[in-house]
């Protein structure tokens, strides 16, 4: 309920690259392959904050190909 408490929380999460807050959600990047969600989960309910919803979305292949050739 409290998402700038958990966006600024999650930008000291260790392991993450990035994090961006649109509007009702908030993502969180990490190294390909890295992410955990019940590190995640359990990260912020040490830290006071219990989520209400968790997901993993992975890039799409177009996403990582633009990627690694640099959008050329």
């Amino acid at each position: 309920s409290d998402n700038e408490k958990l966006f600024n929380l999650v930008n000291k999460m260790p392991g993450v690259t990035r994090v961006v807050n649109e509007k009702s959600i908030i993502r969180l990047f990490f190294p390909v392959d890295t992410s955990e969600m019940s590190e995640i989960n359990n990260y912020c309910f040490n830290n006071g904050i219990v989520l209400n919803h968790l997901i993993l979305k992975k890039k799409s292949l177009e996403a990582r190909f633009f990627e690694l050739t640099n959008n050329n």
